[in-house]
C-alpha cells in the first residue's frame, strides 16, 4: 500500500489487507488515540444488548463479546 502510486494500485492492496485481517484474529493497539475504536467481524462475534455505562472500551468489549451461533 505504501508503494502505490495511483488509486488503481491502492484499492487492490487495501482489499487484500482487508481479507487478511478479516480471516484472522488481529488486535491493533491505539495507544495514543483519545477514543476507543473497536473493529470486529459481525458475522463471527456478537455483543450484549445493554452495554455497561462509564467503562473503558477495550476491557468490557473484549470480555463481554462472544462467538455468534450460525443459524443454518
Amino acid at each position: 500500500m505504501t508503494r502505490a502510486t495511483s488509486k488503481a494500485e491502492l484499492v487492490p492492496a487495501c482489499q487484500a489487507l482487508e481479507r487478511v485481517i478479516a480471516h484472522n484474529h488481529v488486535f491493533i493497539p491505539q495507544w495514543s488515540a483519545p477514543t476507543h475504536r473497536i473493529v470486529f467481524n459481525s458475522w463471527r462475534l456478537d455483543q450484549p444488548a445493554a452495554m455497561p455505562p462509564y467503562s473503558q472500551g477495550e476491557g468490557w468489549a473484549i470480555d463481554t463479546w462472544w462467538a455468534r451461533v450460525v443459524q443454518r
